[in-house]
């Protein structure tokens, strides 16, 4: 059996760790970067179209609406499928937040797209999806609901 003494220092061993684990845990918030915007914003087809025209290391600003402006650089513009092609932009306005939106050509040969805006040091996003009426739209979300965080 334990003396008082030994039970006592194994207690506060177990707090110890206990506390520099916690203590080790990030706690600083996520700014959010997207926060002045709506949380669907309408994007036309024709916009999503001239995308996939872009060059690598091309300068130019992508306009959604009066409200929303992407000045971006293009990081890549590849197709590594005869079905798929996707173009990566990255914007310094918006902390180096990362745009990808793939082309993606159906078996019925009708085309759809999908995509994220992302900075991984913000809280908020946006999600590229299909509206009612076959519009399409960004979706504003929380980062911290879809990536998850490593633990190494």
């Amino acid at each position: 059996m334990l003396s008082a003494r030994k039970t006592m220092c194994m207690l506060m061993v177990c707090l110890c760790t206990y506390g520099s684990v916690f203590a080790q845990a990030n706690t600083t918030a996520k700014p959010k970067m997207f926060a002045h915007l709506p949380t669907s914003i309408a994007i036309s087809e024709t916009l999503l179209r001239t995308f996939f025209t872009l060059n690598r290391d091309q300068e130019t600003v992508l306009e959604f609406n009066a409200q929303f402006t992407f000045p971006c650089r293009v990081i890549s513009n590849e197709s590594k499928y005869a079905n798929l092609q996707t173009v990566i932009v990255r914007s310094a306005m918006f902390g180096n937040a990362i745009f990808q939106v793939s082309r993606i050509l159906n078996e019925d040969r009708s085309i759809s797209y999908t995509g994220r805006i992302l900075n991984e040091r913000a809280f908020d996003g946006f999600v590229l999806t299909k509206a009612d009426g076959g519009t399409y739209e960004l979706q504003k979300f929380e980062t911290d609901k879809v990536l998850d965080e490593c633990k190494l």
